[in-house]
């Protein structure tokens, strides 16, 4: 509601280009005078203030675009609150916010929730905000005060309130945690005569891990300041209990910009290296339990991650050097067998004839038939478990399995939509016996939890109403997906393996052998540039914006570049943080990990670079050739694929099997296919006489536009591009050169295939061929039918050579009159060739007379030419 005062815009314009335009630089010769230096020493503080003011200039010529976008969002949070307060939904921010407005304001209410609580102890206070903090000071204010707002810290009752934090331990930013005001508090108590006690004794680490610590943090937390930075001050350590010391290794992996062929990628690089020196530990490491010493076992090891791109690698790594494992979030669920399979059952169960299900279903752990058998009953065309099916089974063995699948896929079946899905995924997982499976080899063990993660999706499910159909929708559109699952965390079981978690999870948790690894990942790596809009702490809400200067683009929102910068310096901040809390979970030994990249090599925002930095190491040297990590760096070798998978040949005899496929007869089956488009039929009907010699040449396109089409193969794409600007301006009711500038952008993520320079002429023409077509005769007869419909889908069925065959199509517009329809086609062609098109066509009269039940009849519109040729 501000009163935003009028600018000079092209004054503004100036001065912004007048910066752009100013050069300054240190290289002043050989100038050795007082002023000289004063200048060289000036340069970089007044190309600060040039690119500020640059910026703002920018940023106030913008002022109208930023007001118009600050109605927009105003309107869009009106509705927002509107429709929170029809539904009566509240988040947790909310609920926060409601609370400490009402204790400000109402001060009965406030009085009565004083007087309920006589003592507030808060334990990791370092992972709360601002208003939290106003809440317990509301809660805390002495008894006889009746302060108006928040009240100070002199006003709250001494005796009252407790706290415990640590400031490093501060990991929670993302959700809503200031460490700031942890700062804050503490200055406040200090200030008030409150009494702050400093606990630095660490009694679950050895000491050679705490003086790594202090070193290590005495360099990352250099305190600069800034209320958002944590500050660190030496620990103090208890006895050593290993006689022979802890390891503190450091795997590091350099930059190879071309592999050896046949090379893992260097993170899966990393992964080997780390399973190696696990299955190397076991049984030979010292770890320590109760204060005594034993040998290290493999639930003992805990990984850390920054975040869980890189999971999948370890629990594939894991699977293969028989290293059992759990983690605390699976995030290759919907990749793996144990989902695939159990959702296989259930499709064929709800759909028996979906073939691509029946042939995993056939070869997976629940029947596994051999190829002659799988065949058979795919090529009978029938539910694999219909009347007769036993018969396809070739070997006797296969019919044992064909009939113990059966009994099991009939008990399941009358089930479905009867009894709670998750008993039948808990059935279909125990009574298969594939469980067993599983458990008989212990580096399959990673995939127990995968069934705990379905079993807690398919509880979930059930309690919301779902059907089975609607669960395996939701399975089969993530299938093949690496994704993080939120909000399930299945009770699950130890299978005494590896803990695979996230740095965040494992804060409160302690482990005799923390492995910090994939510590050259840089997170989100998020610069804002490509964001259209940031909130930040200090200036809110604001807006990604440029000004298009002939060929150069400017970023110019000054709130929003600072805003970012504030948040970037914030994130490196807590990053600190992130790198204390990760290496302080070791009680006994600590392995750090990571590869340096194209990426990562020059950037601080990876754990990996602040570590080497904190140990001697700058940037551009070589960490393996530097002194100070002399003690604990190891380079990760290269492993190659030939050398570390398990090969699994004791399972069958190749020579012996070689020799039986070559006498043996090749066996032939057809594959027969009973869905068409009305399209492809016609193409297949008429190859005959489809070429280029045959038919009416039509008007051709600018030659722009034909070269264009040509040299990218695009034809289609042009064709589908014209289809598409005749329906939008269809159901916009007419076409106009305001609705086409609107189409042209809309449309433009569609066709990639065109370049960014070929896209303005390429729509142009298309837009050029849809409007003469409504400006044609056809376009005036058809807009006075009694209904048009376009772009109409519809399935219709064909019985060819005795069986039914489904044929879809779409019929590009269709006008309705009393007594008739009349079916438009259009073609990009640039013949007409006489017949070309009959069969489809006369497949949509067929469908559009069963569909309207009404004669139908039928035209081509070639665009090309504006020619209307009616199908017999």
């Amino acid at each position: 509601d501000a009163v935003i005062p009028e600018f000079d815009v092209k004054k503004l314009k100036s001065i912004r280009l007048k910066m752009s335009d100013l050069k300054l630089s240190k290289r002043l010769g050989r100038s050795e005078s007082s002023e000289a230096e004063i200048y060289k020493n000036l340069v970089d503080e007044i190309n600060t203030v040039k690119e500020n003011i640059e910026v703002l200039c920018g940023t106030l010529e913008n002022h109208e675009m930023i007001k118009g976008l600050f109605d927009l969002t105003s309107d869009f949070q009106d509705e927002i609150f509107k429709k929170k307060r029809a539904s009566g939904l509240l988040g947790f921010n909310d609920v926060l916010t409601i609370s400490v407005a009402g204790l400000k304001k109402n001060i009965d209410l406030r009085n009565y929730y004083k007087s309920l609580f006589k003592y507030i102890m808060i334990d990791e206070f370092q992972d709360n905000n601002l208003l939290q903090k106003e809440l317990l000071y509301l809660l805390a204010e002495k008894s006889e005060s009746e302060t108006a707002g928040v009240p100070s810290v002199s006003e709250l009752d001494s005796e009252k309130l407790f706290f415990v934090g640590d400031e490093k331990q501060s990991i929670y930013r993302f959700r809503g945690a200031d460490v700031s005001v942890f700062k804050e508090l503490s200055n406040e108590v200090n200030s008030a005569g409150g009494v702050a006690l400093s606990l630095k004794n660490n009694y679950r680490s050895e000491p050679d891990l705490i003086k790594f610590f202090n070193n290590v943090f005495e360099n990352v937390m250099r305190e600069d300041g800034k209320s958002y930075q944590a500050s660190f001050e030496p620990l103090e350590y208890r006895d050593a209990i290993l006689s022979e010391g802890c390891r503190i290794h450091l795997l590091y992996k350099p930059y190879e910009a071309v592999l050896p062929e046949g090379a893992f990628s260097a993170d899966e690089s990393e992964a080997y290296a780390i399973a190696e020196y696990i299955n190397a530990s076991v049984g030979a490491l010292d770890v320590t339990e109760d204060r005594k010493v034993r040998k290290a076992v493999f639930s003992d090891f805990c990984i850390l991650l920054r975040s869980g791109t890189q999971q999948k690698n370890y629990e594939q790594v894991f699977r293969a050097s028989g290293i059992p494992y759990t983690s605390q979030g699976v995030r290759s669920l919907f990749q793996e067998a144990v989902v695939n399979d159990i959702y296989n059952f259930l499709q064929i169960c709800l759909y028996p004839m979906d073939r691509t299900a029946s042939a995993a279903y056939l070869r997976s752990p629940f029947i596994n038939l051999s190829d002659l058998s799988v065949i058979e009953l795919l090529e009978s065309e029938k539910a694999i478990f219909a009347e007769g099916q036993a018969e396809c089974c070739k070997t006797e063995l296969d019919k044992e399995r064909y009939k113990v699948a059966k009994e099991l896929f009939e008990e399941i079946n009358s089930r479905i939509d009867r009894e709670p899905l998750a008993d039948l995924v808990r059935d279909i997982w125990y009574k298969s016996g594939y469980r067993y499976l599983i458990l008989r080899d212990s580096s399959l063990h990673g995939y127990l939890e995968h069934y705990d993660y379905l079993y807690e999706l398919a509880v979930k499910h059930d309690e919301e109403g779902g059907t089975a159909a609607a669960f395996l929708d939701l399975i089969r559109e993530n299938l093949g997906d690496y994704k993080k699952i939120n909000d399930l965390k299945p009770l699950g079981y130890s299978v005494g393996g590896v803990q695979i978690m996230s740095i965040h999870q494992s804060k409160g948790l302690e482990f005799p052998v923390v492995i910090v690894a994939n510590m050259g990942n840089t997170g989100r790596n998020d610069t804002g540039s490509s964001e259209p809009s940031y909130v930040s702490e200090k200036y809110g809400l604001s807006f990604n914006l440029a000004l298009l200067d002939e060929d150069d683009i400017k970023k110019t929102n000054y709130f929003y570049t600072e805003g970012k910068a504030e948040n970037s310096a914030r994130e490196e901040a807590e990053l600190r943080r992130l790198l204390y809390v990760a290496m302080t979970r070791a009680e006994n030994h600590l392995i750090l990990s990571g590869c340096h990249g194209r990426q990562n090599r020059k950037t601080p925002g990876s754990l990996l670079n602040l570590t080497l930095g904190s140990l001697g190491w700058y940037e551009g040297a070589d960490p393996l050739e530097c002194e100070q990590l002399a003690d604990y760096i190891a380079e990760i070798p290269d492993y190659f694929w030939k050398d570390t998978v398990r090969h699994q040949s004791s399972f069958a005899d190749i020579e012996a099997v070689s020799e039986l496929y070559k006498n043996s007869e090749p066996y032939c089956h057809k594959i027969i296919k009973n869905e068409f488009s009305a399209t492809e039929l016609n193409a297949h009907k008429n190859e005959e006489i489809q070429s280029d010699e045959a038919g009416e040449t039509l008007s051709a396109l600018s030659s722009e536009v034909e070269k264009v089409l040509t040299e990218t193969s695009s034809e289609t794409d042009f064709g589908t591009l014209c289809h598409l600007v005749i329906e939008r301006c269809i159901k916009n009711h007419g076409i106009s050169s305001e609705f086409l500038d609107v189409l042209k952008l809309d449309l433009r993520p569609i066709f990639k295939v065109f370049s960014d320079s070929d896209w303005p002429i390429i729509f142009s023409s298309a837009s050029k061929l849809a409007t003469d077509f409504f400006s044609s005769t056809l376009w005036k007869q058809a807009s006075e039918a009694e209904s048009i419909e376009s772009e109409l889908p519809f399935t219709a069925t064909e019985l060819v050579d005795g069986r039914k065959v489904y044929i879809n199509g779409i019929m590009d517009l269709v006008l309705e009159t009393p007594d008739k329809v009349h079916i438009i086609d259009f073609k990009t062609d640039k013949k007409i060739v006489p017949g070309e098109y009959d069969l489809q066509m006369n497949i949509y009269i067929e469908a559009a007379e069963n569909i309207y039940e009404k004669p139908a009849s039928c035209s081509l519109y070639y665009l090309r030419g504006g020619r209307e040729i009616k199908v017999s």
